[in-house]
C-alpha cells in the first residue's frame, strides 16, 4: 500500500471576489513518499465550529461559485498519478456569478485513491486540503473587532504563581479579517511583560480565542512567568498597537499570599509545639 506523504501549498488563500469576477490560484502538490500515488481533486464547503478554529464540512456539492482546473490535461475530479518525489502544479479557477456581501469558505482537497487492483468505487485512503476563504463584500471600512472578555487566572494573584491571560475577540462585520494588537502588563507605569496577539483569521460574525505570538511566529498561551513582585499591576489590550488609549484595562494587586500562608503555618505549628512542650514540662 503506497504511503501517504503529500505536501500542498499554499495551505490557505484569502481573496475578495466581486460578482462577475474570477480568480486563478496555482497550488503545488508534492509526493514526498517513495511510491507512486493516485490522486483526485475535489471541493468542499465548510463553516466555523467554535472559537478555536475548528471547522465542519458540509455534505452539499452545490456551490454559489464555479470551480474548475485550467490545466490543459486535467479536469476537477479527474484522477492523476504522482511518481515518487514528483511535484505538480494544479491551477484552480474560481468564478463568482452573482454572490455578494457574504463570505464563503471551502477546502480544496486532494484525495489518495487505492492502487489497482484493490481500487474500490468511492474509496479514499487519505486526503490533504487547502482552505479557500472568499469574501464578496465591497465594504471599504470594516466594523471594529469586539473584545468579548479577558480573564486573568488564578483568581488570587500571587507573587510565585504567575499569570495566565485568556480572552475572546469577535468580528461583527460581513467579511473575514485578522486579529492584531498587543497585550501589555505594566507595573508602576513601566512595561513588565508584553506580547503580540497571534494574527488568527477571524471569520465574519464569529470569534476567536486570544493567543500570543512567539518569536518564531507560532501561537502559544499568554502566560506571565513568576515571580511577579508585590504591588499594583495594570493589564492593557490594544488592537491597534499605536493607539494612545487601550481597548481594555484591568488593574489588580499581587501579593506573596503563598509565602505568607507558609510563614503563618510554620509559626502556628512552632507555637503549638512549644506550648505543648511547656505544658508537659510544667506537670509534676
Amino acid at each position: 500500500m503506497p504511503q501517504f506523504n503529500l505536501g500542498l501549498k499554499p495551505a490557505q488563500i484569502e481573496i475578495t471576489l466581486e460578482p462577475g469576477k474570477s480568480y486563478t490560484q496555482a497550488f503545488e502538490v508534492t509526493n514526498n513518499s517513495n511510491d507512486s500515488v493516485i490522486l483526485t481533486s475535489s471541493l468542499s464547503a465548510w463553516q466555523p465550529l467554535d472559537n478555536l478554529g475548528n471547522i465542519q464540512h458540509q455534505e452539499s456539492d452545490q456551490f454559489p461559485f464555479n470551480f474548475s482546473l485550467v490545466n490543459s490535461d486535467l479536469r476537477l475530479g479527474q484522477e492523476f498519478i504522482l511518481t515518487p518525489h514528483q511535484s505538480r502544479q494544479l491551477v484552480l479557477k474560481i468564478e463568482n456569478p452573482d454572490t455578494q456581501n457574504v463570505d464563503h469558505y471551502f477546502s480544496f482537497f486532494l484525495s489518495q485513491k487505492p492502487p489497482q487492483p484493490q481500487l474500490q468505487s468511492g474509496q479514499n485512503l487519505a486526503k490533504i486540503g487547502a482552505n479557500i476563504l472568499i469574501s464578496t463584500s465591497t465594504e471599504s471600512t470594516l466594523a471594529p473587532l469586539n473584545i468579548d472578555f479577558i480573564n486573568l487566572s488564578p483568581r488570587l494573584k500571587d507573587t510565585f504563581l504567575g499569570l495566565k491571560i485568556t480572552g475572546q475577540i469577535s468580528n461583527p462585520s460581513s467579511r473575514f479579517t485578522h486579529l492584531q494588537g498587543k497585550i501589555t502588563l505594566k507595573k508602576n507605569n513601566e512595561i513588565f511583560w508584553e506580547k503580540d496577539i497571534y494574527p488568527y483569521t477571524v471569520l465574519s460574525q464569529n470569534s476567536r480565542q486570544i493567543f500570543c505570538l512567539t518569536e518564531d511566529k507560532h501561537p502559544e498561551s499568554c502566560q506571565v512567568s513568576a515571580p511577579l513582585w508585590p504591588g499594583k499591576y495594570q493589564l492593557e489590550v490594544r488592537q491597534n498597537p499605536s493607539a494612545a488609549t487601550p481597548d481594555y484595562v484591568n488593574n489588580f494587586f499581587v501579593f506573596p499570599y503563598l509565602l505568607s500562608f507558609i510563614i503563618i503555618f510554620v509559626f502556628t505549628l512552632f507555637h503549638l509545639i512549644v506550648k505543648n512542650y511547656q505544658t508537659r514540662s510544667s506537670k509534676p
